[in-house]
């Protein structure tokens, strides 16, 4: 018997548990029971009714309806009126309400994390909430000239993007239209509930039909970065089978961002075709360490980095030129740079910044240009500038330096800061990391990757920077950068972001307290998570660096054109062309010259004029890229010129 008992309750669960129309038979099977039981109960009792079902259709009465519960005479009736009532109060009222209530949420919840399938043509998917989300989102919803032709080539009207999330709720809407602001498009924008790790998931988001899919990176996702990259290749092997089912030239590019540029054969063998690999903490890495080389350079990535804010990078073709040196045609253009050309190699877009002198363009190359809008890369002239056939010789002393630069806190990009900074050739560095992670789990950076032994020097403090006595002990006023570093031990964006500003804190009071007013500062670069933190630092002096509004810009734009991924890759990636800041007289330029002049000396040197910085300290220096050919210049002053120097090329030691 008690066997008997459990195997009805499991039976009984399995049946409710099957779903609504389940629930509400078994309570109508209870209702049934209760009116059959009390009619007849009824009947048999007080002789008022004159058969059976007249008191089973009483019985029913009283439990669907109260008011009845007056009408009945005699105390045994009443009574039993009484139990069924109030019976029909629990089973009949309670129940179906409490049934009805649940099904009524769970499909209002369901409709609002947005489970249905989609059916839709020409949008974009976007595989993932991270902190880098609603960056790529706003860059995409507030691109203008790129966006137009992106639409007309999918013949679409409007963007949509689908972003698809663990979990979506109205909480994270209200967060997602706050962080977005004025950009924000209530019909343009789907939040869809899932995960790139489900491949039925996939299944509801009308891939096949998308014109571009991006899967963003997640440092503060469960495991970090190696994770993060794990599921990039897991959603990579659930896209497949889905894209190969269409014609090849159909399919539309996968965008994925990766923090361990090794992993990318593994993500481009899961995925064959158009892919894009987006090196996130690279390009963060390497952006950092040109900064501490130069922290004028900071002004000029951020402002190729940045939607609408001075001049950007575009390619566009030019078939008339091929045959010509790029560098030959950028007397061409009175409001553009031209930086290289990119080509296709084997079926892939393969940039080339200053390239040699012997290359030429081909009818199907295209221009990489720096400029302010797309129309200004319109071919202004009819002449060119004359490359020369030797590069001039630089008279300007080049005297080797040191730089001691202080690491607070570590990250997975720390090692590859070190390695950049390893290239220089005319500076030497002594490197110091603090940091509460201990030195054995840190990542090992080979002795070839620092060059010589004298020339990069790392050492390692195992300590926290915010503990008491720990920067007092440092003598920061020695360093010449002094770097917070968003640490990899932290759970989400906002604890990363809390403990860089008590740091910022700690290490700005020391320096005040350290330095005389009036006298050289260490630079201070700071990077952050969260672009709303950006509001904690004001201070011009200091250079403060978002990695997700870099990155974001980054991936968005390469969805709109997946071309631009190896420009990218060629200017911000490891190894790429290097860009930097030099004093006039480094070119034997004196006096007052015009833009025109300076470009062409710049060009005797092999190397390229992106534009000028003018001002007396890093706080009122002033990036002007793309300067008009008759702008006029003083060469003297504390200014320089921004140039592009071949990947051959190496660092000068000038004032920075």
């Amino acid at each position: 018997m008690k066997y008997f008992g459990k195997f009805l309750k499991f039976q009984l669960e399995r049946w409710i548990q099957r779903g609504v129309f389940h629930q509400l038979v078994f309570v109508a099977a209870i209702i049934a029971i209760i009116s059959v039981g009390g009619g007849l109960l009824a009947w048999l009792l007080t002789g008022q009714f004159p058969n059976a079902f007249d008191g089973v259709w009483w019985s029913f009465l009283r439990l669907t309806d109260p008011g009845y519960l007056g009408d009945d005479e005699g105390a045994v009736l009443r009574v039993q009126s009484t139990i069924i009532t109030v019976l029909g109060y629990v089973v009949f009222m309670g129940s179906l309400i409490a049934i009805m209530t649940q099904w009524l949420s769970r499909t209002l919840r369901n409709l609002e994390s947005g489970m249905a399938p989609i059916a839709m043509r020409g949008h974009v998917v976007i595989l993932g909430w991270t902190n880098r989300t609603p960056e790529i989102l706003g860059q995409l919803l507030s691109a203008k000239a790129r966006l137009s032709r992106f639409l007309e080539w999918h013949d679409q009207r409007k963007l949509r993007v689908v972003v698809v999330a663990d979990e979506v709720s109205a909480e994270r809407r209200y967060r997602l239209r706050n962080l977005l602001g004025s950009r924000w498009r209530e019909r343009q924008v789907f939040l869809r509930a899932g995960s790139g790790l489900e491949p039925a998931d996939l299944e509801r988001f009308d891939l096949r039909r998308a014109a571009a899919i991006l899967v963003p990176g997640d440092e503060f996702s469960y495991g970090g970065t190696e994770s993060s990259d794990a599921r990039v290749v897991r959603t990579l092997l659930n896209l497949r089978p889905i894209l190969e089912s269409i014609p090849e030239d159909a399919r539309p590019p996968v965008v994925v961002e990766m923090f361990d540029p090794r992993k990318e054969r593994a993500a481009r063998r899961a995925m064959k075709g158009r892919l894009g690999v987006v090196p996130g903490d690279a390009v963060i890495a390497r952006i950092l360490a040109q900064t501490i080389r130069d922290r004028r350079l900071a002004r000029v990535f951020i402002e190729l980095l940045s939607q609408h804010r001075g001049c950007a990078l575009f390619i566009r073709a030019f078939p008339e030129l091929a045959g010509a040196h790029p560098m030959e045609v950028d007397g061409r253009f009175d409001r553009a740079v031209v930086i290289g050309a990119v080509r296709r190699e084997e079926g892939r877009p393969v940039t080339h910044l200053n390239p040699p002198p012997d290359f030429r363009l081909e009818r199907d190359d295209m221009l990489v240009l720096i400029a302010r809008t797309y129309d200004d890369c319109e071919p202004t002239r009819d002449g060119g500038y004359d490359r020369p056939a030797t590069r001039a010789v630089r008279t300007a002393a080049q005297q080797r330096s040191t730089r001691r630069v202080l690491i607070l806190g570590w990250s997975y990009k720390t090692g590859n800061i070190i390695r950049e900074v390893a290239k220089s050739e005319l500076l030497d560095f002594h490197v110091t990391v603090v940091s509460r992670v201990p030195e054995a789990e840190r990542d090992e950076i080979p002795d070839q990757a620092l060059g010589e032994p004298s020339r990069v020097r790392v050492e390692h403090i195992n300590a926290d920077y915010a503990a008491s006595g720990v920067l007092e002990n440092m003598e920061l006023r020695t360093f010449d950068s002094v770097m917070l570093l968003a640490g990899m031990t932290m759970e989400t964006a906002e604890d990363a972001d809390t403990r860089s500003s008590l740091g910022y804190e700690l290490v700005k009071s020391l320096l005040e307290e350290q330095i005389p007013d009036g006298e050289k500062q260490p630079t201070v670069i700071v990077e952050l998570v969260d672009p709303a933190s950006t509001r904690l630092f004001s201070d011009p002096e200091d250079v403060v660096l978002v990695g997700p509004k870099l990155l974001g810009y980054l991936q968005a734009n390469v969805v709109l054109l997946d071309e631009l991924n190896s420009v990218f890759n060629e200017l911000f990636a490891p190894g790429g062309a290097e860009v930097a800041v030099r004093p006039a007289a480094d070119y034997g330029l004196t006096g007052s010259v015009s833009y025109s002049e300076v470009e062409q000396r710049v060009l005797s040197y092999g190397e390229i004029a992106l534009g000028l910085l003018t001002g007396t300290g890093a706080a009122s220096d002033e990036i002007e890229l793309c300067p008009p050919p008759d702008r006029s210049w003083s060469c003297e002053g504390d200014g320089g010129i921004i140039v592009m120097v071949p990947r051959t090329g190496i660092e000068r030691g000038h004032r920075q």
